[in-house]
């Protein structure tokens, strides 16, 4: 997390979840002097999500592997863009320069690169914007409508 040493006094990197790689990530920040910048949330509530997204610049789905990202769509559709893996389901609803950008997997340098971008952008109103309305656009009731014939 080198790269965000311009934002020291102006960020939180907020992880939200548990799983596997907890142990590893919070080594790699340590040794980057970086924890006072890192909140571990664990596991958070389902009614606590919207507030979560909603209060973030960026989101960030480093998938190696993914299906449809509930997660990503439930993020853009609180208007926080996305910075997300070429991997799976996420370039089925993430248009790169749109919603957010895509980046490559297993590229730490290329999801800090695309992270600062959208900071910086001077398009981040219409980043917002573009990533609520394909959440809406992506939502169970659309889809359901569009597929099922009744």
């Amino acid at each position: 997390m080198k790269f965000l040493d311009q934002y020291l006094d102006s960020f939180e990197v907020v992880f939200a979840g548990s799983g596997p790689e907890r142990e590893e990530i919070v080594r790699t920040i340590e040794a980057d002097n970086q924890m006072r910048n890192a909140n571990f949330r664990g596991e958070v509530d389902y009614e606590e999500m919207p507030e979560l997204y909603s209060s973030a610049d960026v989101s960030v789905f480093p998938s190696l592997k993914e299906a449809t990202s509930i997660a990503a769509l439930e993020s853009m559709a609180s208007g926080t863009p996305v910075v997300a893996t070429n991997v799976g389901g996420l370039t089925q609803i993430i248009e790169n320069g749109r919603e957010g950008l895509l980046v490559d997997p297993a590229q730490p340098d290329e999801i800090a690169s695309a992270v600062d971008k959208l900071l910086k952008s001077n398009q981040y109103d219409e980043y917002q914007r573009n990533a609520k309305q394909r959440a809406e656009n992506n939502s169970w009731e659309k889809m359901v409508d569009e597929k099922l014939p009744y």
